[in-house]
């Protein structure tokens, strides 16, 4: 079985000097892995194996940035999307469940943007939530120390990134 990963990093931002995402994005755009999958009754997968293909990019951290994903989706799905961020102070991996209907930037965007209080999308719901199985996501984090589980992907641009995409 193929499958398409569609994989986003953002370009270094504020006063880091990298940005993880972007690291590990790199890393990971044109490679193709076999990953081997369980299939658990009642579920039945068409295959154990699948060829995971991440394709994507590099966002810019500004509003064009937050954009081009939802823009890619409607015309062409793929078969899942991740977007990498940056948490600051942090070591832990965030699965973050669900993104707000609000740009409340602390500081400026790559672009000197630095919006309080706007909605990301004027006819958006409040919040939206991530397509994947949540109890899966939550299973998972509790099988890995290094991994947690987040209600708040904050409110700058990997948000607006998230929200779009979703809203999408």
């Amino acid at each position: 079985m193929e499958a398409t990963v569609l994989l986003t990093g953002f370009e270094v931002f504020g006063d880091h000097h990298a940005n993880v995402s972007k690291d590990v994005a790199e890393r990971l755009l044109g490679q193709t892995f076999e990953v081997s999958v369980e299939s658990n009754p009642p579920y039945v997968l068409e295959s154990e194996v699948i060829h995971l293909t991440f394709e994507g990019e590099i966002l810019t951290v500004d509003e064009n940035g937050s954009r081009i994903v939802a823009g890619k989706i409607v015309s062409e799905l793929p078969d899942a999307v991740i977007h990498l961020g940056l948490k600051d102070h942090t070591s832990q991996v965030h699965l973050e469940l669900c993104a707000m209907n609000q740009s409340k930037f602390k500081i400026p965007d790559n672009r000197g943007r630095q919006p309080l209080n706007i909605p990301v999308e004027e006819q958006g719901l409040p919040l939206l939530h991530t397509t994947s199985h949540a109890p899966s996501l939550r299973l998972f984090s509790e099988q890995h120390s290094d991994i947690e589980v987040s209600d708040d992907c904050g409110s700058f641009v990997c948000n607006e990134t998230y929200y779009r995409t979703l809203h999408a």
